[in-house]
């Protein structure tokens, strides 16, 4: 098994793992857990391996966890949390649409994704 916890960088916002709908995957197998409201994953059923993690979700920057070794019958447990920083917060924190303004689209487009209506 793989296991591990995710940390959300958003600037001044408070957003649970859970609710901004991160998964982690590895990569190899296409095995893709989500992420709970306390920002813990695991994923069970993992051969003993090296495997590359791949933690993301949507309006998120995707982070690479290369190099996960997994020993036969053991957890592999990351030893600090994977931070996720929102995508663009290099330019305006919470532009959704990519149009480097904050509108009622970002809004409408942040909400859609919160609320499970757009994948």
């Amino acid at each position: 098994a793989i296991s591990g916890r995710v940390s959300l960088q958003m600037d001044n916002y408070q957003v649970s793992a859970g609710d901004a709908g991160i998964t982690a995957r590895i990569v190899e197998t296409d095995t893709i857990v989500s992420v709970d409201a306390g920002g813990r994953f695991s994923i069970t059923g993992v051969p003993a391996e090296t495997y590359t993690l791949r933690i993301s979700g949507p309006l998120f920057s995707a982070v690479t966890v290369p190099n996960v070794t997994v020993a036969a019958g053991q957890t592999s447990t990351l030893s600090t949390p994977v931070v996720v920083k929102i995508a663009g917060a290099t330019t305006t924190p919470g532009d959704a649409t990519g149009d480097n303004k904050l509108g009622l689209g970002d809004a409408i487009f942040i909400l859609q994704t919160l609320s499970g209506q757009r994948k």
